[in-house]
């Protein structure tokens, strides 16, 4: 018996250990893999919701008919409000405002609140800067002559808070 060819139960239980140590590790540097992509996908998740948003609200306050806006100048608000024509040619009043709670911009038609559309999420904070160099004051607000509105939104990324902000330039009537 001592020629026959084969390995020893203590061999055969190191090469087990040798194996289950390797996988160990390869498992660890998946795992730590796949976290930091998971985290890395959250922050270019929230970067595009955000520049999104920041997008959409521009492009529609550019269209706009009439922004209101507060009675005093410079002034920092968290929701902005105008008027636009829909494709029907209808005069809708939409409204872009910020819900601390939820950590949610949204969109709303005529102030209705069944209709609060989630633009982004994760959203610490929403301004709205408005700037002017003529006012034409009414008792609430400041109607004509708007020059720029100013958005800003800070948002969680993977390792912080980020700021986004954009500057949409408005039509002006007299």
């Amino acid at each position: 018996m001592k020629n026959s060819r084969g390995f020893t139960l203590i061999e055969v239980l190191v090469s087990f250990f040798i194996l289950a140590l390797s996988f160990l590790a390869v498992f660890g540097v998946y795992n730590i893999s796949y976290s930091l992509w998971v985290k890395g996908n959250t922050a270019i998740e929230a970067d595009e919701n955000a520049s999104l948003a920041l997008e959409q609200m521009a492009r529609e306050l550019r269209t706009a008919q009439l922004v209101y806006a507060p009675v005093r100048l410079p002034a920092a608000l968290s929701a902005v409000d105008f008027l636009i024509y829909d494709s029907s040619y209808n005069l809708k009043l939409i409204t872009y405002g910020f819900n601390p709670v939820t950590g949610e911009v949204y969109r709303m038609v005529n102030k209705t609140n069944s209709q609060k559309i989630p633009v982004t999420n994760k959203v610490y904070e929403f301004t709205v800067y408005y700037t002017s160099d003529n006012l034409y004051q009414s008792s609430y607000y400041q109607v004509y002559g708007m020059k720029r509105v100013t958005l800003g939104i800070k948002s969680y990324s993977g390792s912080g808070l980020k700021s986004y902000l954009t500057e949409v330039a408005l039509r002006t009537w007299r």
